[in-house]
């Protein structure tokens, strides 16, 4: 498995739906949380509470996560080349990308709100640096597989 996989988040198959009873249900059925407020407590989440970036540092410092992509760094470290990764890395890769739908889906579960509702309100929040399109473009950031390697880069 080669470093320049472009897979992310969306390309990973969907393990369980957080839209029932009703997938059909709107934001705008739900009086508890404007487009506003679900932008707001989704920037916390990801940029300012601890509990994600927790998650996956637990997951990447993992000994059996970790220590297949150093073996692939290391066996590069004289080539020019980027490193090949063995089958078994993209296993682990999977797995976080599992971690990281699971961590989203009980999220979005604890603000009561189904996913067509999550993605209604990132679609309708555009102005401001706490956007829809930013959430999803740093949570699509953080499942790609370059990204990952990164990270486990740092450790």
């Amino acid at each position: 498995y080669k470093q320049s996989s472009n897979s992310d988040c969306n390309d990973s198959k969907q393990t369980s739906s957080q839209d029932s009873p009703n997938p059909n249900t709107r934001l705008s059925d739900s009086p508890s949380l404007d487009p506003h407020e679900v932008i707001r407590l989704t920037s916390e989440y990801f940029y300012l509470e601890d509990d994600l970036s927790e998650t996956i540092s637990d997951f990447i410092t993992s000994p059996s996560n970790l220590d297949p992509f150093r073996l692939a760094f290391e066996s590069s470290s004289s080539s020019s080349s980027p490193p090949e990764f063995p089958l078994e890395c993209h296993s682990i890769y999977t797995s976080y990308l599992s971690l990281m739908e699971s961590s989203l889906s009980e999220f979005i579960t604890s603000l009561s709100l189904t996913m067509s509702q999550f993605v209604e309100a990132l679609s309708t929040v555009q102005e401001g640096i706490e956007n829809g399109e930013f959430i999803a473009t740093g949570f699509s950031t953080l499942c790609k597989f370059e990204s990952y390697v990164e990270m486990v880069r740092m450790f």
